[in-house]
């Protein structure tokens, strides 16, 4: 119990068969937002009225093949609405709690905000596209040379300006 009420990572306990929320610990709470909720109007919710409309389907067919026993466990990364209809990235980890007759007993899952590591992600690929952009269409010829004077990248004016292909340069050494 002292695990999971002092957990940083969220966690949340679902009824397989049912599929509401029997428990979940402060961490789940805050970041969904239900701090000023009751842990009644808590227990009430399920996968759909929390996870993004266009993810649904991706988890609840993860899901159905952890119950099936498909596999013991499976991590996701996934959009849901927090309670004041903001979206967060959330990677969850979850797994399945087997009654002694091997039916589902308990889905856990554990969740974590990582919607400033999606931004990052997002903002990274920006940027490689706009170098790369500017680097394939420069008016100037280009190129990328690791420290031992192999050929990383090169452009295709400098292979015009140095009368090589492409595919000859990289074979190339300086």
């Amino acid at each position: 119990q002292g695990i999971f009420d002092t957990s940083p990572l969220g966690i949340i306990l679902v009824e397989a068969v049912t599929n509401k929320v029997f428990h979940a610990n402060k961490a789940a709470i805050d970041l969904f937002g239900y701090n000023d909720s009751s842990l009644e109007d808590i227990y009430k919710l399920s996968l759909k009225d929390v996870i993004h409309e266009d993810d649904l389907e991706m988890a609840a067919t993860k899901r159905k093949k952890l119950i099936e026993g498909d596999f013991d466990s499976y991590r996701i990364e996934c959009r849901f609405h927090k309670k004041d209809g903001t979206i967060i990235w959330v990677q969850s980890f979850t797994s399945l709690l087997r009654n002694e007759d091997g039916t589902p007993k308990l889905i856990i899952t554990q969740v974590e905000d990582i919607t400033a590591r999606r931004a990052l992600e997002a903002e990274s690929y920006k940027n490689a596209s706009q170098f790369k952009s500017a680097f394939d269409y420069s008016p100037n010829g280009m190129a990328l040379v690791s420290l031992n004077g192999q050929w990383i990248n090169v452009n295709r004016n400098l292979s015009k300006m140095i009368g090589y292909t492409n595919d000859e340069l990289m074979q190339m050494s300086f």
